[in-house]
């Protein structure tokens, strides 16, 4: 959901064409015409009532995040309650950090336009990017956040770098 506020957003700030958000498009499988704008606060719904956020603040896991290669049972020891219930409530660095970037361009591309709810989306982003910054460990950012018993997924093979720039630190 996040590369969609991203791609869009950086069309409509690259190329100052805020007309777009009222485009009509036509959304996939229902064919059913929506407004551009209306997508992109349908999708932001989505992931702060639906995807949600875990016990750290960070953007869950779920199924469909890049980190789903740790619940597979080669990849390494865990217990089954964790491979079973992990996905359901697992965090993800990653889905965060393109959640505070995709965020940032909607409400600036929100405050551009006068929305009123600018604040409210930049609060999320800022709510995501605080539970960001309390799992960096100084020189690095742990991978995903399995549970309780598990932690933090993290070797030093197993954690990713960000660029402090993109997080705006």
């Amino acid at each position: 959901e996040y590369w969609t506020y991203w791609a869009v957003c950086e069309y409509i700030l690259a190329w100052q064409d805020y007309d777009y958000l009222l485009e009509e498009k036509r959304i996939y499988p229902t064919n059913e015409k929506r407004r551009v704008i209306d997508t992109l606060f349908k999708i932001y719904e989505y992931y702060k009532d639906v995807m949600g956020t875990g016990k750290h603040g960070l953007a869950r896991l779920l199924a469909c995040d890049w980190c789903r290669v740790l619940f597979h049972p080669y990849y390494r020891d865990m217990s089954d309650e964790d491979r079973a219930n992990g996905p359901k409530i697992a965090e993800s660095t990653f889905t965060t950090v393109i959640g505070i970037y995709g965020t940032q361009l909607f409400a600036k591309v929100l405050r551009e336009t006068g929305n009123e709810r600018a604040d409210e989306i930049q609060a999320f982003s800022d709510r995501l990017k605080n539970a960001l910054a309390a799992t960096w460990n100084g020189k690095w950012l742990p991978r995903a956040w399995i549970s309780d018993d598990y932690g933090f997924v993290g070797d030093e093979n197993e954690f990713i770098s960000v660029n402090c720039i993109f997080l705006n630190w």
